[in-house]
């Protein structure tokens, strides 16, 4: 898997979960209806129920909402569309767009289970960003396709007796400790090394950096399992997972790695066994993995995985095309690489600072949003995007981002630092943070990451808590 894909994968916004949930409305049923004023007209936000008059409706606040009959049913959105509607015997499903309202991601997908007594169910959300969907409808099954979008793979969705399966949808990637009959399941960091899995405080050996729960504890028997993630940085496999299995004495044990190297498992219990399948992606064959009786089968081909080495590039007109594969393919999906590497070059600010041992970080800094839509060089008033680029005998490559103002650039000490303040950019944590060159674990490249926190190797006095390895970037 290309490095542009893996970082695609990681902008998706990880909103995969399949329980279904109970809107948050009023008593619909309640309401009166004349219907002769219900009508279709997906164009203008309306949609005919059994139950009634399905409305897109806009708040005061500039959020749309879905109603029945004048109720809200618990949709909400920035840009909501009704894609169609589908008449099945106990229910009306639509199938609603839940927009952005922006070019970066413009859209994910929800289904809305509408039943004749004007109950109400709405799916967690799918989608990988495409606001394109055909729907067809087989029988009692109605299937959802939607085309790949920039570096993100196809998807199909199908929707049969309440509910939904999908071939490429993220699992729920959780890192929060998990109660267990065994004891608290939790994943600890170490800065600089691979995290780890531990049991009631006793270590797993389940490593990887990152780690993510993508199940709830299951019940089988008398034992439970869970379902883990282990992701790869510095691999052409994004990730493997494997089943941990724990007992009441609080004993327990991993099972062998599987998967096809797609983060998209498909998991199912049937009785007293567990299925997970894997579908083909990237020229990743299909797997599947049954685990029953303690025993682990895997049908599918073996993966093999070998260390992914980071691009080099030897002059700056490869660094922006670079750097426009990966705007285009993290962010702005819809515009072409070469006429993003040109704006780019146009409209960013390119700074130099020696480092030791020979090398250089090369700063490429322009004003947050589409750089094709801008016309000045460089940015003001602390809305600027960041690329940090380190040049070594072997060329340049990629070494972090960021946005926000530059305070302080320190890159001649033991640890390189870097100093930003964004709290004039879109972030869930505003305010000066520290940038600090190393590697995630042995093995990698080093980047500049945060490191926030007491000691930090900028000296700041902040409080704020390191931020996890997420899957998620936060656009600059």
């Amino acid at each position: 898997m290309s490095r542009l894909v893996v970082l695609v994968v990681i902008a998706i916004t990880i909103l995969m979960s399949w329980s279904w949930q109970v809107a948050q409305s009023a008593d619909c049923q309640a309401t009166p209806i004349d219907r002769s004023k219900i009508k279709t007209d997906l164009v203008n936000g309306l949609a005919a129920t059994r139950a009634g008059q399905l409305s897109i409706v806009r708040k005061q606040d500039n959020v749309q909402l879905v109603d029945l009959n004048g109720c809200p049913v618990g949709v909400e959105g920035s840009v909501l569309a009704f894609e169609k509607v589908i008449a099945l015997p106990d229910e009306d499903v639509v199938l609603v767009m839940l927009g952005s309202g922006g070019s970066g991601c413009p859209a994910f997908w929800t289904f809305l289970s509408v039943k004749p007594d004007g109950k109400t169910r709405a799916s967690k959300q799918f989608g990988n960003c495409n606001d394109q969907a055909n729907v067809t409808q087989t029988g009692n099954r109605v299937k959802v396709h939607i085309p790949r979008s920039g570096g993100n793979p196809p998807q199909n969705v199908i929707y049969e007796g309440g509910n939904i399966k999908c071939d490429t949808c993220l699992p729920s990637m959780k890192t929060d400790p998990v109660n267990t009959i065994a004891g608290v399941v939790t994943i600890q960091n170490k800065r600089g090394d691979l995290s780890e899995v531990f049991v009631a405080a006793k270590p797993t050996g389940i490593k990887a950096l990152p780690l993510y729960f993508d199940s709830e504890p299951i019940q089988l028997g008398s034992t439970q399992v869970l379902l883990i993630e282990k992701e790869s940085l510095n691999s052409n496999c994004h990730a493997r997972f494997a089943f941990l299995i724990l007992r009441q004495n609080g004993t327990f044990e991993a099972t062998q790695d599987f998967g096809n190297c797609t983060p998209y498992p498909d998991l199912e219990q049937k009785g007293e066994s567990i299925h997970v399948s894997f579908p083909a992606v990237d020229n990743r064959p299909v797997q599947n993995v049954v685990f029953q009786k303690g025993m682990l089968s895997v049908q599918g081909e073996a993966m093999k995985i070998t260390k992914r080495e980071t691009p080099r590039f030897r002059f700056m007109n490869e660094v922006f095309s670079d750097l426009a594969k990966f705007e285009v393919g993290s962010y702005f999906h819809h515009r072409d690489v070469k006429e993003m590497a040109t704006a780019l070059m146009r409209v960013s600010y390119v700074s130099r600072h020696p480092m030791t041992n020979g090398r250089e970080l090369v700063i490429i800094t322009h004003e947050t949003g589409d750089p094709m839509e801008q016309r000045l060089q460089g940015c003001k008033g602390g809305r600027c995007a960041h690329y940090f680029y380190i040049r070594d005998t072997a060329g340049y490559y990629l070494a972090g981002w960021a946005s926000g103002e530059m305070k302080a650039i320190d890159v001649n000490k033991e640890v390189p630092t870097l100093v930003i303040d964004n709290s004039r950019v879109f972030t869930p944590t505003p305010g000066t943070h520290c940038y600090a060159l190393g590697r995630l674990a042995p093995g990698h490249e080093e980047m500049f990451r945060e490191s926030d926190g007491p000691g930090n190797p900028c000296g700041l006095n902040t409080d704020t808590p390191k931020r996890r390895v997420e899957r998620k970037a936060t656009p600059p």
